[in-house]
């Protein structure tokens, strides 16, 4: 058949914008999701690894030592204009943000990262449903330090601060859905050292439940309902 007698809708469309707008929900749904934020921690902490053993010869302190900066990009989708930005953006926003542990602790600011050094707080606000990932049982520190994992507790206390009381609740949210998966070693105790932190954590995230409401689910790694944090059976959080 002649090319010249094809009719005009046999040619492929011109731009993005031309394909229908199912097509392209599911291009930017393979063009545009979240980071993977446990290979952002390890490359983070490899890279302030590096940098602190550039400056082991030298006496200084460690505070005169450059800070390892989070390296991030901003995809390609949304760098072609403000419609298909706003489109990607919508269908980012639905996608579930999953969190599996705290960012790591930056020994040259003796502070932990933020995690809105690696996820901008305003897509923080913006997301839909998000996941955060308490598996102390997963941890190798929190299951085998004899003090109970005290710098799992501390590091998701920082993190949890920054989102719920920093973000959430101080600046508002577009959360639909926020499971919260929290497991424990079976049979671990907690010592001393261990319980203040675990206890901060733990208070940070049943104000959380109180003051985002019904949208906050509280499940163990098999899902089941953590009643010691949502008081169903009005026990005490630290039991």
């Amino acid at each position: 058949m002649d090319s010249s007698s094809s009719s005009p809708s046999s040619k492929p469309p011109r731009s993005l914008l031309s394909l229908p707008a199912d097509i392209r929900i599911i291009i930017y749904s393979y063009a545009l999701t979240w980071p993977n934020l446990s290979d952002a921690f390890a490359l983070t902490q490899k890279a302030q690894g590096i940098a602190l053993k550039d400056y082991e010869h030298l006496s200084s302190p460690l505070c005169t030592i450059p800070r390892t900066p989070v390296r991030t990009t901003t995809p390609t989708i949304l760098l072609l204009n403000r419609q298909i930005t706003a489109e990607a953006l919508d269908v980012l926003y639905r996608t579930p943000l999953v969190i599996p542990k705290p960012p790591p602790y930056s020994h040259v600011a003796s502070r932990y990262y933020d995690i809105f050094e690696f996820v901008p707080e305003t897509l923080l606000q913006s997301a839909w449903r998000v996941e955060l990932v308490l598996d102390a049982a997963a941890d190798a520190d929190a299951a085998l330090r004899w003090d109970g994992g005290r710098k799992f507790w501390r590091a998701w206390a920082s993190c949890l601060a920054s989102l719920l009381l920093e973000t959430w609740i101080a600046k508002g949210h577009s959360l639909r859905s926020l499971v919260i998966r929290l497991n424990e070693p079976q049979g671990a105790g907690l010592g001393g050292h261990a319980q203040y932190p675990r206890g901060s954590m733990l208070l940070l995230l049943r104000y959380g439940i109180s003051a985002l409401g019904p949208i906050v689910k509280v499940e163990g790694v098999r899902g089941e309902v953590l009643e010691y944090l949502t008081g169903r059976n009005g026990s005490g959080i630290l039991e």
